[in-house]
């Protein structure tokens, strides 16, 4: 069991988790603190973005900020040297130990979930899926950043109900959806603070270039938040989208937050995150996946 001290869900809180995973209702929303075992937070790569040429110096005091570290790069560089250097990291990272059950992509794979969106950049949890017996996994990227015609073709498609806009995801054919671009095409990446603008505008505009079965499974089922913390961008843009779609439902999900050592900031977040019906893991990534992992083990089959 879950130390009380770590963990605010209550029995049944992971009880209908469980049930949720068995009836295909539960969606992991994977943010960087999944990875961060491998890959830099973004506040150290920002650091590292900052320093990345002996002639660069970047002039701003936050330059533990990726989106605007980015930004500084794009216009000062151009647009694609910021998202090559991230990629670059990534890729020089490697790779988890997925030989050990306990690690968190592994423990997410090995459970019966059709469906995993994600903000992270990596390729983390596409490889832990390889790698679990019989599934075959598929990689599924938001190109809210085609040309023009082609993101006209793309939303005519969709409006004519063609199935192939659209995700197929089973348990044995689960599908990886990256919400922000992937490292290896540099295009879909939302990076900088002109990424991140042109994405809610694009996506706000025409909610056709988010594939059915996304849209489904974000207002529709219980959201597992996995590596975020409240002072990340992406998850405070996300997270407040998210409410808005889930406010017809009002099925459970968990947000997975360090617990900060100040009392005052636990009951600001609790609260924070209760008012829209968000329970609160007090953990790491690694210690939530694993304790719903040794849930399902033993629950009945």
């Amino acid at each position: 069991m879950s130390d009380p001290a770590v963990s605010m869900l209550s029995e049944s809180d992971w009880a209908v988790l469980v049930a949720r995973i068995k009836s295909g209702q539960c969606t992991p929303f994977l943010g960087a603190g999944m990875s961060s075992e491998k890959i830099p937070l973004g506040s150290d790569i920002a650091k590292k973005l900052a320093a990345f040429n002996p002639d660069f110096d970047y002039p701003l005091p936050d330059k533990g900020d990726l989106i605007k570290v980015s930004q500084y790069i794009a216009l000062t560089v151009d647009a694609a040297t910021p998202k090559e250097l991230v990629a670059d990291i990534i890729k020089k990272a490697g790779y988890p130990d997925f030989d050990k059950p306990d690690e968190p992509h592994m423990a997410l794979a090995s459970l019966p979930l059709p469906l995993y969106i994600t903000t992270n950049y990596d390729d983390f949890m596409y490889q832990a899926l390889k790698r679990t017996q019989a599934k075959t996994p598929q990689i599924f990227i938001n190109r809210w950043n085609e040309s023009d015609q082609a993101f006209k073709v793309a939303k005519e498609a969709a409006a004519s109900n063609d199935s192939t806009t659209d995700i197929a995801a089973t348990e044995l054919q689960p599908a990886v959806y990256y919400f922000h671009g992937h490292k290896d095409h540099l295009d879909t990446m939302v990076l900088t603070e002109d990424d991140y603008l042109d994405f809610l505008v694009r996506i706000s505009r025409d909610q056709a270039l988010i594939p059915p079965r996304i849209q489904q499974a974000i207002g529709g089922t219980s959201l597992l938040f996995i590596g975020y913390s409240l002072n990340d961008t992406n998850f405070r843009v996300i997270f407040r989208g998210l409410v808005e779609q889930q406010k017809s439902t009002k099925k459970i999900s968990v947000t997975v937050q360090i617990r900060p050592d100040e009392p005052r900031v636990v009951n600001y977040l609790t609260k924070y995150f209760g008012a829209s019906g968000i329970r609160v893991y007090w953990g790491t990534a690694r210690e939530f996946v694993n304790e719903l992992k040794k849930r399902w083990d033993a629950s009945p089959k």
